[in-house]
């Protein structure tokens, strides 16, 4: 994000509550992205298929710094007040979330693939919560004004990829 800002980059694949407060952007929605919950192997909910939000009410949750991305955390935080209950969150990581989660110390909320991984870190789970989740996408993300001449053809491309993959 700082670096689509400061014109560093000409586009970004990011989720779209980064964006949000930038009316200086415009995206294509990629993929609808639906969060997930990471559970040490061990925990109750560990063997279900799906999990309700509201059904973690009582976990300590351990999320990405704030200061990594204030956005994301943010809303982590909305995405638990609309099920009805603010987080009691136990710590806050950088990329050891899922080594927090495996030793026991909470759960982690993040998007399904924010980490691209075909299998989860080794003594968690990893379980789609159910629900809605409205506004919550992967985008391609562009300043508006973008003077690169490949962004056209690059943005027909990933329409015309995305319209196959919702079919």
């Amino acid at each position: 994000r700082q670096d689509l800002l400061a014109g560093e980059i000409d586009g970004v694949m990011i989720l779209a509550p980064c964006i949000w407060d930038l009316q200086e952007m415009e995206h294509i929605v990629i993929a609808r992205e639906r969060p997930s919950v990471l559970l040490p192997a061990g925990h109750p909910l560990a063997g279900r298929e799906a999990v309700e939000l509201s059904d973690l009410r009582e976990e300590s949750f351990i999320l990405y710094k704030r200061e990594k991305s204030s956005h994301m955390f943010n809303a982590m935080l909305s995405l638990c007040a609309r099920a009805g209950f603010a987080p009691n969150i136990s710590a806050t990581g950088d990329n050891n979330v899922p080594l927090l989660v495996a030793s026991g110390k909470g759960v982690g909320l993040y998007p399904t693939t924010i980490h691209g991984e075909p299998e989860e870190p080794m003594g968690t789970v990893r379980i789609p919560l159910m629900g809605e989740f409205p506004g919550y996408e992967r985008v391609f993300a562009w300043r508006k004004g973008q003077q690169n001449p490949c962004l056209p053809a690059f943005c027909q491309i990933l329409r015309e990829e995305s319209a196959q993959t919702a079919d």
